[in-house]
């Protein structure tokens, strides 16, 4: 283990750091406004994407939870690739918000989705 990380001073700042950001994902969660969860979300990407999706402060999170873990399964079941198809595609921004999601499920899983 790494000395400097066992100091107190270390693990109190560390811990200050992992409650605000807690409160954070608590103010983006209580939030009613979609545009302050999507700002939070553009703010903070350094966040995991899982972290925000239980946060639901990520666009669409129906769209996320519903893909992370039809592509969770897939890959606890062996699958390399999971397909997804959107129906009844309107004006195309739920699709566009789809891909994007993926985007972050695939860095997050390391699985490909199509």
């Amino acid at each position: 283990m790494v000395d400097w990380l066992e100091s107190e001073s270390v693990l109190r700042r560390l811990d200050g750091y992992y409650r605000q950001l807690d409160r954070l994902l608590h103010q983006a969660r209580a939030s009613s406004c979609a545009g302050d969860a999507k700002n939070f979300c553009s703010a903070f990407r350094w966040v995991s994407y899982t972290a925000r999706l239980n946060a639901n402060a990520v666009e669409r999170p129906w769209y996320g939870w519903c893909l992370y873990n039809a592509a969770a399964e897939a890959k606890a079941l062996g699958y390399k690739a999971v397909t997804a198809v959107e129906m009844g595609v309107a004006g195309g921004n739920g699709l566009v918000c789809l891909c994007k999601h993926r985007v972050e499920i695939q860095k997050s899983l390391a699985l490909k989705l199509y």
